[in-house]
Formats: C-alpha cells, structure tokens, sequence
C-alpha cells in the first residue's frame, strides 16, 4: 500500500481534511495535515493476547499512548485505531488492514487484549473491543462504506 512520504519509519499522508488558521495579521492560511501510519500486521497468539508487529522493523511505538479510539478507512479497506505522542496536536493511525481481521475477530469474540509491538516498545489497544463491535454495527449493511469494505467486514465477521 502506498500512503504517501516515509520519515522516521512512518508513513506520511496528507489528512482528507484542510484546515484554516486565522493569523494574526489576518490573512487566511490553508494548512495541510500530514497523518502518521504505521501498519499492523503478522498476528500472532501470547498466550491470552493478540500481538499485532509493525509492517516496518524500524519504526517505534516508544512514545506512542493509546487513545482508546478507531476509524474506518474504506478506501484502504482497513480498522484503523488511533494513538498519539504527548505533545502533538494529530493522531498516529494504526493501520488494522484485512488480513489481520481474523485474529481481530477472535480477540473481541473471546475478549482478549491485543497489543501493537514494534522493535523496542509495545502499544496495548485499549477499549479495541467496544471500538470494534461499534463500527462493525455501523458497517454492516451500510453502503456508504463501499461494496469492497462491506463485503469483508460481513464474510469475516458475519457471526457476531
């Protein structure tokens, strides 16, 4: 998948949104956001818990908090939870793209914890769960997603 810029073992990508600053000399400024991605993948179990590894060896999730928050990108097809650094003003977007989703699945089924690793840190998903069952709800049957979201959200999570 191609997002955009990399600096620092993150992906740049400009935000969908713009913004507007008003400064003080009173000229409107356009501002573009650019997110940081790092995506999840190699799902595996420890025990209780779902270890979801970063794509990319290098990147760090040392200064990352979790937000207890997640996004739908149905463009990507993707679950995304949201994670911030102390200090910043955007997110950092955990990229839970489809081939992680089955393992998803049975860590909100059977409610487990999952946690995001990286090289030097790991990053628990907080309030994932609730999250989860949330936008599967919306999701579900719901057009507005595109057919290609709705048609791999409901063959994988058709159960619950």
């Amino acid at each position: 998948m191609s997002y955009g810029k990399i600096k620092g073992g993150c992906i740049l990508i400009p935000a969908a949104a713009r913004f507007f600053r008003q400064p003080k000399e009173g000229k409107v400024q356009e501002e573009r956001v650019l997110r940081k991605i790092i995506e999840l993948g190699r799902p595996e179990w420890e025990g209780d818990t779902l270890v979801l590894h970063c794509s990319d060896p290098s990147v760090s999730l040392e200064h990352l908090r979790p937000c207890g928050q997640m996004i739908v990108d149905s463009d990507a097809c993707a679950f995304i939870y949201l994670a911030e650094v102390d200090g910043e003003d955007d997110y950092t977007y955990l990229f839970l793209p489809v081939p992680v989703w089955h393992g998803l699945r049975s860590a909100v089924l059977e409610h487990k914890r999952v946690v995001a690793v990286s090289k030097d840190a790991k990053l628990e998903l907080v309030q994932l769960e609730d999250e989860f069952r949330y936008l599967l709800e919306n999701i579900r049957g719901n057009s507005n997603y595109g057919n290609k979201m709705l048609e791999n959200v409901e063959a994988i999570f058709s159960v619950e």
